[in-house]
């Protein structure tokens, strides 16, 4: 399957200007399939999933969503507060239920799967750093941690469209 991407292709999805600019700065001209526009290394991650379940087949973007839900699922058994990982599964069922719909569901629950991972990152070494360190230490510490979690998730999110796209061809 050949997914092109390109300045008319950006143009025609609406994004905010800031993402249209940014990209028409380095790659105006430029035409690429799918899988080259994930190894951008200008344009953000969470960019690149935002163009990428607006371009992918329903079927695809569904499968991703799913995906998302489920790890999400996983970072909420690592934390006490499941709100994030409720909200991917919920996002995730909604871009299976409404098809017209289905890139802006599948957006947000690879959001709120990045949430729930920098969430669960935050709680398990809030505690782990509670138990050895003074406060103050503690919270640099752990949000700098979960940061990496949420990076980490995001990272994770461009493998699966990236496989997903690979196994459809």
């Amino acid at each position: 399957m050949k997914i092109k991407v390109n300045s008319d292709i950006i143009k025609s999805l609406t994004p905010c200007e800031d993402r249209l600019v940014n990209y028409l700065k380095h790659y105006n001209e430029l035409n690429f399939d799918i899988l080259e526009f994930l190894a951008l290394d200008k344009i953000t991650t969470e960019d690149k999933v935002w163009v990428s379940v607006r371009l992918m087949p329903k079927e695809l973007v569904q499968r991703f969503a799913m995906d998302c839900a489920s790890r999400a699922s996983t970072y909420a058994a690592k934390s006490v507060n499941a709100t994030y990982a409720a909200q991917a599964v919920s996002h995730a069922s909604y871009a299976a239920s409404y098809p017209g719909r289905i890139d802006l569901f599948a957006y947000d629950a690879a959001y709120y799967a990045d949430l729930a991972a920098y969430d669960a990152a935050y709680a398990s070494d809030l505690a782990a750093y509670d138990a050895s360190y003074a406060q103050g230490a503690s919270d640099t510490l752990t949000a700098a941690t979960a940061d990496t979690a949420s990076a980490e998730e995001r990272e994770l999110q461009l493998k699966s469209i990236a496989q997903l796209i690979e196994e459809s061809k």
